[in-house]
């Protein structure tokens, strides 16, 4: 019967130390979660950014759309300043290509930062379930703990 008491007693620190490995892991997990969520806020602030630039180049590009066809317009009407007008046709077709580039660029760096987004998000979705399925193993083993001292008392 003595040896009984010390093999539960035994268990029991075993079970304990284990509970307490798991709240330890839980804990860095907890760390781990949370520097994910901060880059995944990193990296959606990030996006808006190049959304944002990406509408502004955009507005610009049409701008500059808009200021050829008028710069175009006027061409025809104004024989004096033909030179005057040809030179800023050039530097809008110059500036339309960097622009395209730009926005090319943004919408490459704009979809890798989602990709990112969705390798941290599954990540993110393993965490949670790693620390539901420890905190489950957690409560189980409080239940055998809980179990085995009941059969110490009784």
């Amino acid at each position: 019967h003595r040896d009984d008491l010390i093999k539960c007693r035994d268990e029991i620190l075993h079970l304990q130390e284990q509970v307490k490995q798991l709240q330890l892991q839980n804990e860095g997990l907890s760390g781990e979660k949370t520097q994910l969520e901060d880059q995944i806020s990193s990296h959606k602030s990030l996006l808006e950014t190049q959304r944002t630039s990406l509408a502004a180049a955009e507005k610009s590009r049409e701008g500059a759309k808009r200021q050829k066809n008028d710069d175009n317009r006027n061409l025809h009407r104004l024989e004096l300043e033909n030179q005057r007008l040809r030179a800023i046709v050039v530097e809008l077709e110059e500036n339309n290509e960097i622009l395209v580039n730009e926005i090319e660029t943004l919408v490459k760096e704009n979809s890798d930062v989602r990709e990112k987004c969705d390798n941290f998000s599954s990540k993110c979705d393993a965490l949670y379930k790693d620390i539901d399925d420890r905190t489950r193993e957690k409560s189980e083993l409080v239940l055998e703990i809980n179990d085995v001292k009941k059969k110490l008392d009784a």
